[in-house]
């Protein structure tokens, strides 16, 4: 992955783990939103697992009170704002 949301979710992965966020739960969402970003840039089908992924995290961090970390991901969401990825990458 080379394209800008592959640089963003990287960046949120780095930046979750120096958060230290040992939960479970917010993990596993972090992992499946990693998963599907790589997966979406080559399976346009993805996209909206992808999506539907990265709302959950959203939801999720912003309910434990991970203020940075609801801030990067909801640029992602502004950065994944179309339908067609070939705009992101």
């Amino acid at each position: 992955m080379s394209s800008r949301l592959s640089q963003e979710i990287a960046s949120l992965a780095t930046e979750a783990r120096h958060r230290c966020i040992r939960d479970h739960e917010t993990i596993e969402k972090l992992t499946l939103v990693i998963g599907y970003g790589h997966l979406a840039e080559s399976h346009p089908d993805c996209w909206k697992l992808f999506r539907r992924h990265l709302e959950a995290f959203v939801d999720l961090i912003c309910h434990q009170g991970h203020q940075e970390l609801y801030e990067h991901s909801a640029r992602i969401l502004e950065i994944t704002g179309t339908s067609d990825l070939r705009e992101v990458a």
